[in-house]
């Protein structure tokens, strides 16, 4: 099974709070990328960015709350795929 963005784009909305919206989507290798915003951000930490896992479907939040890098430690596989997704266009 092949996720599409727009399965993404649903099951990013069903995997985020009242009162939160995306802010923009990325495709990667593995995951599609969603930012989370809410009224105050367009990146809510801890929320953002959620993934979705382009085989199952299945919405996470793998990215660590403080950036690997910033700590002094290697990126984490799923910050290098994020880092390297390709913008794309929110789906109408």
């Amino acid at each position: 099974m092949s996720v599409t963005l727009a399965q993404a784009y649903e099951a990013a909305l069903n995997a985020i709070g009242d009162g939160m919206h995306i802010t923009s989507a990325a495709k990667g290798t593995s995951h599609w990328f969603f930012d989370v915003g809410d009224a105050v951000v367009d990146a809510v930490p801890g929320c953002s960015p959620i993934a979705i896992d382009r085989k199952t479907g299945e919405a996470s939040y793998p990215m660590p709350a403080v950036p690997s890098i910033v700590l002094g430690e290697e990126p984490l596989p799923i910050e290098v795929e994020a880092e390297s997704a390709a913008d794309v266009p929110l789906p109408a």
